[in-house]
């Protein structure tokens, strides 16, 4: 065995714990549907994986550059899973955070050096605040109106008045970051699935998607 290989075994091995940690809380979130081990061996693939691609002349942990990555491995494989029973789509709000958390650590990957308190709390609000455009996103679909009828009829002239917003928001997007949007949290496809309807690495789509959060976190500062 070369010593890139002994050095990707030993990263594998020694990760192992924060793959179990990282299932736990998904297990959690799936309301124990799926087994716990078959969780810790999805996150594995997505461990042996980062391990294959970590550079560690880069200067970043390898836990910080894995993490993000076995979290996206475990949620793709229960994606595929409650696709098969309908209940995909609670899991979209989890995996596009996790996508848009994972460009947003590449920054600190490279080893931007010595950032101020002031650059990281920036860095910090801005995230939080694309996360949270994320989840509202996730919420409802852009381009459906609630039922106005029936005793939460306020609450729906409410929410039918922001999605509209919201809706024209997207409109005025260049028609690359638009149609990445209306994908994912209209139609309901996952990273993967608009990569593969382009012909395109996830890698790609989720810059893309990370770019249009950024677009719609400035026009949408109420969430932040």
């Amino acid at each position: 065995m070369d010593s890139s290989a002994r050095f990707q075994q030993e990263l594998v091995a020694g990760n192992l714990d924060l793959v179990r940690k990282i299932a736990g809380e998904i297990h959690r979130l799936v309301h124990r549907r799926i087994e716990i081990d078959e969780l810790i061996n999805m996150g594995t693939v997505g461990l042996i994986e980062s391990a294959r691609r970590y550079d560690p002349q880069r200067g970043f942990q390898f836990s910080t550059f894995a993490y993000y990555r076995i979290k996206g491995a475990i949620l793709d494989g229960v994606r595929r899973q409650w696709f098969q029973i309908g209940q995909a789509s609670g899991l979209q709000a989890e995996e596009t955070a996790n996508a848009y958390m994972q460009e947003k650590s590449i920054p600190l990957q490279l080893g931007t050096p010595n950032p101020s308190t002031a650059e990281l709390v920036d860095r910090m609000s801005t995230t939080l605040s694309g996360l949270a455009t994320c989840f509202r996103l996730s919420s409802e679909k852009i381009d459906t109106l609630a039922d106005e009828t029936g005793q939460d009829g306020y609450e729906a002239v409410e929410r039918n008045s922001e999605l509209a917003w919201i809706s024209r928001q997207v409109e005025q997007l260049p028609p690359e970051l638009a149609e990445v949007i209306r994908a994912v949290y209209h139609e309901g496809l996952s990273l993967d699935e608009f990569a593969r309807r382009k012909d395109k690495s996830k890698s790609w789509a989720s810059r893309l998607h990370s770019r249009a959060i950024d677009q719609l976190r400035h026009w949408t500062g109420y969430v932040a």
